[in-house]
C-alpha cells in the first residue's frame, strides 16, 4: 500500500472520462449516429457516476473537515454538477436533431459550439478540484480514509462504461 497515495489520483478518472466524449466526438465527425449515441450515453453514465461519488463522499469531507475556499464551496462544485447534467441532456436531444437535420454537417457545428462552452464548463470544474478540493481533502483525511475513497470508486470504474473508448476507425463512404 502507497503510504503517500493522493486523492490527486482521482485525475486520472478525469482523462479517462475526457477520452470518452472525444470517441463520441469522433463519432460524430465520422456521421456515426448510433456510435456518437452510445458514446455519449456511456459517458453520460461515467459522469453521473463520478458526481454521484463526490456528492455522497467527497464533497461532505470537504464541507466537514476542511475550510471551504473562496470560488470552491460545496455550493459551487454542487452547481456545477447541476450545469454538466443539463449540458448532458440537451446533447443527447441534440444528436437526434442532428442526426435527422436536412444538412447534418451544419447541424453538427451548432452542437460542436455546445460542446465547446460544456468542455470549458469542465475544465474549470477540473481546476477546482486540482487546485483546490483533492488537495484539501489530501490534508484532512487519512491513509486509510482515501483508500476507502478510492475502493468506492474502484467499484464505480471497474464498469465498461467508465473504460477509455478506442479511436474510432471508419470506412464507411456513405457517412461521409
Amino acid at each position: 500500500m502507497n503510504s503517500t497515495r493522493s486523492l490527486m489520483e482521482l485525475l486520472d478518472h478525469h482523462k479517462q472520462m475526457d477520452e470518452m466524449f472525444l470517441g463520441h466526438q469522433e463519432a460524430l465527425m465520422a456521421l456515426e449516429w448510433e456510435r456518437a449515441e452510445v458514446l455519449l450515453e456511456r459517458f453520460r453514465g461515467a459522469i453521473e457516476d463520478h458526481i454521484l461519488f463526490e456528492e455522497a463522499h467527497l464533497l461532505p469531507l470537504y464541507k466537514d473537515r476542511a475550510s471551504e475556499r473562496p470560488g470552491a464551496t460545496v455550493t459551487l462544485f454542487v452547481g456545477e454538477h447541476k450545469k454538466i447534467k443539463q449540458f448532458l441532456t440537451r446533447f443527447t436531444r441534440h444528436v437526434r436533431s442532428v442526426r435527422d437535420a436536412e444538412n447534418p454537417r451544419r447541424a453538427l457545428l451548432s452542437l460542436f459550439d455546445q460542446h465547446t462552452m460544456f468542455k470549458h464548463l469542465m475544465e474549470h470544474h477540473d481546476l477546482r478540484e486540482r487546485n483546490v478540493l483533492y488537495p484539501c481533502l489530501d490534508e484532512v483525511t487519512t491513509l486509510p480514509e482515501r483508500d476507502a475513497l478510492f475502493q468506492e470508486l474502484s467499484r464505480l470504474t471497474d464498469s465498461p462504461e467508465v473504460q477509455a473508448t478506442p479511436p474510432i476507425t471508419t470506412n464507411n463512404q456513405e457517412n461521409r
